[in-house]
């Protein structure tokens, strides 16, 4: 029996491909204008890349306490 694929064994392609066919899935009706599409998607990506952010955040040196120099 084969192993299922974990997500690591996926390409960042492959994933993001997955997101838009679910997005699709779950939000396109017939008749949908071209804006009522482009709004979704604007949705779709400012939601999307929240989780994204933190994550970078989270990484950062924590800054020193005393106050920087002005250039």
């Amino acid at each position: 029996m084969a192993r299922k694929k974990g997500l690591k064994q996926y390409s960042e392609k492959d994933l993001l491909e997955e997101i838009a066919r679910r997005h699709a899935d779950k939000h396109f009706r017939e008749g949908m204008t071209m804006s009522e599409m482009e709004l979704s998607v604007e949705d779709l990506l400012r939601g999307g890349g929240e989780p994204s952010i933190a994550l970078m955040v989270s990484r950062m040196k924590p800054e020193k306490p005393t106050a920087k120099a002005c250039p």
